[in-house]
Order: structure tokens, then C-alpha cells, then sequence
């Protein structure tokens, strides 16, 4: 029989203590009262129990009945980031709720918002419901407004049938009844794809102003979905621009595309360093550039095009003459 030395029974000790408790029952006695409330259809509990060196995990995907209630959604989210609070603090805690077209992720680790703020801000998001599929993204752990205003992202598509200008109007209702905080993150989109974003807050008038002079570029080829989102963080102040073509072909119609596109880039390389731009012709990615990762020598999409190799200049990838040969 080989003896242990003290040094490494003492790091088996210490690596033994290291693994945090396993709450696997109390997770499922979680799973039975979520099961219990009202309108809720299914319950999926996921539960990893802690190892060494690594932390226990719980995830609960919750569906719930199309006609679910916006205070029947805040108790399921209640009951759940009580516990997640309370009995599962230390571990990472995620919760997805469906309930409709609807869709609330909540998620948590060691959390500093309280229960009622976390609660208080989904209700206040599920205002706009009847506007459009929501989605609705709160986070305990790293709230955006502190732990009495956790904040969310949101995402708000309209119904079939939209255009810009229904979200334009969408815009207007959610500073009228929320209102345009820098806790809360926004996209609008209606169906087809176009629309804006703002974060943190509602996109601001230079942003709006840029929205709608890439899409009167973009006019001549068709019906065209541009997709255009500033970043207020002065940390990290990214442009994301996405714009989708249903009315040419990548290879036939090579030369009106590129003559957009580049339009397009000197917009946006006025505005800021650090910026995303994608192009996709009925949904499908024509070139993906991002001036800080893209080179002049590889394709940013599969399987190559003429277009996307047009565009992956020195110039767009931020990269001189000289560095590029």
C-alpha cells in the first residue's frame, strides 16, 4: 500500500472543502412549485451539481400558456429568483419563460439585485406585449442600473405587415410609457428584419438620422431591410450596421451592390472606428467586416464572392497600403 505524503493529503483536503454543496434536491423541489403556478404548461430543470474548482449550475426553461398574464409571468419569475437568491446563490442560475410569442431570460450568480426590482422590471417591459414579440433579457448579476434597477435588453419585433414606420411609432410608445433610461437596452425591428437600436437607451436622432439615409441608399435596388445600432457606452462606442437585399443577385447584379455598399461604409466610417457591417441578400451573409478583425486576404463569408472580396480592402480593414503587401 503506498502512503500519501502529508503535502498531498493536505491538497486533496483543501481540493475536498473546495466543492460547494450539492442542491440537486432543493432544485427540483423548485422545478414542483414552478410546476404548481398558474398557466404554466412545462417545466425542464437542468441541474449540475458543484465539482471542484467549479460551482454548481441550475437552468429552468419554463413554458407557459399563450394567454399567460403579465402577473401571472411575475410570480413564475418571482418564485424563481427567490430561490435562485436564496438557495442557489452561489451557483449560476439561468431561467427562460416562453409564454406566447414572449420570451423573459433571467439570470444570476452571487446577484445583487433584489427580488422585487428584478420582478418589477420585467412587468415593466411586458407593457408593450400587445405591440409585438418580446424578448426580454434581465440580469441580477450585472445590473445595469444598480441592484434596485437592474435594467434589461429588450428586443421588440413587430407584427407581420411592419415597415419603418411602424417602428418609428413603436419607438414613440415605449418613451411614452417607459420612457428612454439608460438602464434599459432596445432594438425594434419590424418583421422584415429593418429597424434600430440604442445602447444603453432608445436610439438617438443622429442614430435615426443614419438609419434612414442608408436605406434611401439602398432604395434603388429593391426592397432592402437595414438594421443600424449605436453603442452610448463611451467605453465601447460600436456601430452595428446589418443590411439585407431581396432583389438582386450577388453575382449578376455585382457592381449596383458594391456602389451601395461603399456608400454605406463612408457613412459609416464617419461616424466611428469602431463599427460592424453586414450584408446579407435574402438572408443569406455576402461579407461580414469588421474593420479591427477583417484582412484584405481572407473571405469573411463561405463560399467567396465577388463582392465580398471587392470590399475587404486595406481601407475598410484599417490596415495601410504597406502593412497589406
Amino acid at each position: 500500500m503506498r502512503w500519501l505524503g502529508v503535502g498531498a493529503v493536505t491538497l486533496l483536503a483543501v481540493m475536498t472543502a473546495c466543492a460547494g454543496p450539492d442542491r440537486s434536491a432543493e432544485a427540483a423541489e423548485l422545478e414542483d412549485e414552478v410546476r404548481r403556478q398558474p398557466a404554466v404548461r412545462g417545466v425542464v430543470l437542468s441541474y449540475s451539481k458543484p465539482i471542484t474548482l467549479d460551482g454548481g449550475r441550475i437552468e429552468l426553461v419554463v413554458r407557459m400558456e399563450d394567454t399567460a398574464s403579465a402577473v401571472q409571468i411575475a410570480r413564475v419569475v418571482e418564485v424563481v429568483y427567490d430561490a435562485f437568491g436564496a438557495t442557489h446563490g452561489d451557483e449560476e442560475a439561468d431561467l427562460e419563460l416562453q409564454a406566447g410569442d414572449d420570451t423573459i431570460r433571467v439570470r444570476s450568480f452571487e446577484s445583487e439585485s433584489t427580488t422585487r426590482a428584478v420582478v418589477d422590471e420585467v412587468v415593466t417591459v411586458l407593457a408593450l406585449r400587445d405591440r409585438g414579440a418580446l424578448e426580454i433579457e434581465v440580469s441580477g448579476q450585472d445590473p445595469l442600473g444598480g441592484p434596485r434597477s437592474p435594467g434589461s435588453r429588450n428586443v421588440l419585433t413587430l407584427p407581420q405587415g411592419s415597415d419603418e414606420e411602424d417602428v418609428l411609432v413603436a419607438l414613440d410608445e415605449i418613451e411614452r410609457t417607459i420612457g428612454d433610461t439608460r438602464e434599459r437596452w432596445w432594438r425594434v425591428r419590424a418583421a422584415g428584419g429593418a429597424g434600430v437600436g440604442g445602447s444603453p437607451g432608445l436610439p438617438t436622432a443622429a442614430t435615426l438620422a443614419l438609419w434612414d439615409e442608408l436605406r434611401q441608399i439602398a432604395t434603388p435596388l429593391g426592397e432592402v431591410a437595414v438594421f443600424v445600432e449605436d453603442s452610448r457606452d463611451p467605453d465601447t462606442p460600436i456601430r452595428l450596421v446589418e443590411v439585407d437585399l431581396a432583389d438582386v443577385d450577388v453575382w449578376t447584379d455585382t457592381g449596383a451592390i458594391l456602389r451601395v455598399a461603399e456608400r454605406h461604409l463612408e457613412r459609416v466610417r464617419l461616424a466611428n472606428d469602431l463599427w460592424s457591417y453586414e450584408l446579407r441578400v435574402a438572408g443569406v451573409p455576402v461579407t461580414q467586416i469588421d474593420p479591427l478583425t477583417c484582412t484584405p486576404q481572407a473571405n469573411s463569408v463561405e463560399p467567396p464572392n465577388p463582392v465580398d472580396d471587392a470590399l475587404r480592402t486595406p481601407r475598410n480593414c484599417h490596415v495601410t497600403q504597406e502593412s497589406a503587401q
